[in-house]
């Protein structure tokens, strides 16, 4: 791991999802706790005001085995979402 512009874009990437995170209300959060939001946020956190001190064992574990879970969960979140929506439109329109 010594190349330094991936290290630091994928930490940025990680920073970004932990942002956008803390804008997922607090229902949407409890309707699906299978998502780990603290967890996420607190990856976020670490990075944004430690980022000296992140551990790149830990950063790599989390794209290797957490990311790809992650990605799932929010694909189906987003599928339901979805699904629900256009069950709220009108017939013509959906």
């Amino acid at each position: 791991m010594r190349d330094k512009k991936t290290i630091a874009a994928t930490a940025f990437c990680f920073s970004q999802i932990g942002e956008l995170a803390n804008e997922i209300s607090a229902n949407t959060q409890s309707a699906h706790p299978q998502i780990p939001w603290r967890s996420i946020k607190g990856m976020r956190n670490r990075i944004v005001h430690d980022y000296e001190n992140v551990d790149l064992a830990v950063l790599w574990g989390t794209i290797t085995n957490s990311l790809p879970t992650l990605i799932e969960s929010i694909d189906a979140l987003l599928a339901s979402e979805a699904d629900f929506s256009s069950a709220l439109l009108p017939e013509n329109e959906q």
